[in-house]
């Protein structure tokens, strides 16, 4: 089964990435942009961008690649608390 390590959010909450660890030990990351879409009905939620395909090893290599990602879609400086 796979877990999500760790959530990055952008500055302004419209990205996030979620570094996965897989049963085999690697990591992943998964890209997801928040939509919110007003008409008849409200809908509000993450919707999945960029889905990890390469497996990457040590955990500090996929939260780098993790912050370049967001950092390329938001537009915006990531600064993480460790």
């Amino acid at each position: 089964m796979a877990d999500v390590i760790k959530v990055i959010m952008s500055p302004n909450r419209k990205f996030k990435v979620e570094i996965i660890k897989r049963p085999d030990q690697l990591f992943t990351v998964m890209v997801f942009r928040w939509i919110e879409w007003e008409d008849d009905y409200s809908y509000k939620y993450w919707s999945l961008m960029k889905q990890g395909l390469s497996l990457i090893d040590p955990e500090g290599n996929a939260i780098k690649i993790a912050i370049e990602q967001l950092m390329e879609l938001s537009g915006e400086e990531i600064e993480i608390d460790d």
